[in-house]
């Protein structure tokens, strides 16, 4: 019996030697096997990744991958009580480029190298 494959869609970008995944497109399930596909097609010398969820992490896990916590939090606003309960309540998953985090990076200086600000 074959099994069915799904496409999966991985967004990456480079960053000197390193290969960041700036977002993931696949079906929950299917997750794991995705990202291990992506690191067995890398060619880069370090493949990550920053993310927030149980779920992403639980994922990554699966798939064979080191997760390190970060300390980042979540925060969720809304002025009707029970939405802030109902929107806190729920497993939200995020990756870099989903929100400004992956924006918080400055371009190499010309000549290479990196500027600290």
């Amino acid at each position: 019996m074959t099994a069915d494959l799904r496409p999966g869609l991985v967004v990456t970008r480079q960053e000197g030697d390193s290969e960041i995944i700036v977002d993931v497109f696949a079906v929950p399930d299917d997750l794991p096997a995705v990202l291990r596909a992506t690191a067995c097609t890398s060619t880069a010398s370090r493949l990550i990744a920053d993310l927030h969820g149980s779920r992403l992490a639980a994922a990554f896990r699966a798939a064979g991958w080191f997760v390190r916590p970060r300390d980042a939090r979540f925060v969720v606003l809304a002025k009707d009580p029970e939405l802030l309960t109902e929107l806190a309540r729920r497993p939200w998953a995020f990756f870099a480029g989903e929100s400004d985090l992956d924006l918080l990076r400055y371009p190499a200086p010309p000549g290479g190298g990196r500027r600290e600000l």
